[in-house]
């Protein structure tokens, strides 16, 4: 959760979507830039939705904050 929103939590202004959204699209879109990061260091980045649904009811943009958070710190470890 980034800094906006826990000011809209605190506010009582909290927005969050309840939308059908593609899970595999968002995810994707997610590690596109640490999927070219690793792909110029030769670096083998694999994500794999095979056992997860595609389409999902939620907040796209905050799944993607999700995983690019979770990318981000995987990479910090590698």
């Amino acid at each position: 959760m980034d800094n906006q929103d826990l000011t809209r939590l605190e506010s009582g202004n909290e927005t969050s979507f309840n939308e059908p959204f593609d899970l595999h699209a968002t995810i994707f879109d997610a590690v596109h830039i640490y999927r070219k990061e690793a792909s110029r260091r030769n670096i083998e980045f694999v994500v794999d939705v095979s056992q997860s649904p595609q389409t999902v009811v939620g907040d796209s943009r905050k799944i993607r904050t999700v995983v690019q958070n979770l990318t981000a710190n995987a990479r910090e470890y590698h």
